[in-house]
């Protein structure tokens, strides 16, 4: 006797295979992105802490500029009455990722400072930062944490 074709349980049995596979990679894809959201924050909480450091050590007033277009923060310094961009022997630029943005909440400016150029974050040689807040998300939204200075002047991750 021949077959032709497969039963209705062998049919069931390769529907459940094909689920199971499809949930488990979608959770590992998740995950992923997670991972990668939470690597950006660490790295970028290390980066503004040693951008905080050095105007505290140099007594400088250091800033950084966030490039949307290539998606990172440009160190600057601010010296003889103007912003002045690092160059990479001084500071080297963050480079967010593709999957990352950063959400910077920037005190409104006054009218005349707004052709001043000002940098979107500074970091002053007393030890303030303003903002002292940073947020990252994933490009889709799904994922965000939340970078800030705690009360002992140390960038930490404080949600995910």
């Amino acid at each position: 006797m021949r077959h032709r074709g497969f039963t209705l349980i062998e049919i069931l049995v390769g529907l459940v295979i094909i689920g199971l596979s499809a949930a488990v990679i979608s959770l590992g894809m998740e995950r992923l992105a997670s991972d990668g959201t939470g690597r950006a924050s660490a790295q970028l909480a290390d980066w503004l802490q040693e951008m905080s450091d050095a105007a505290v050590l140099n007594g400088a007033i250091y800033g950084a500029r966030l490039d949307r277009a290539d998606n990172r923060l440009d160190p600057v310094v601010y010296f003889h009455h103007r912003w002045w961009d690092l160059d990479d022997e001084t500071a080297d630029d963050f480079e967010l990722g593709d999957n990352v943005t950063v959400l910077l909440e920037v005190v409104e400016r006054r009218p005349e400072e707004a052709g001043e150029n000002l940098p979107d974050m500074i970091f002053f040689p007393s030890g303030q930062v303003m903002p002292a807040r940073v947020r990252l998300q994933s490009r889709d939204g799904t994922f965000h944490s939340t970078i800030e200075r705690n009360e002992d002047g140390v960038f930490a991750v404080a949600s995910t």
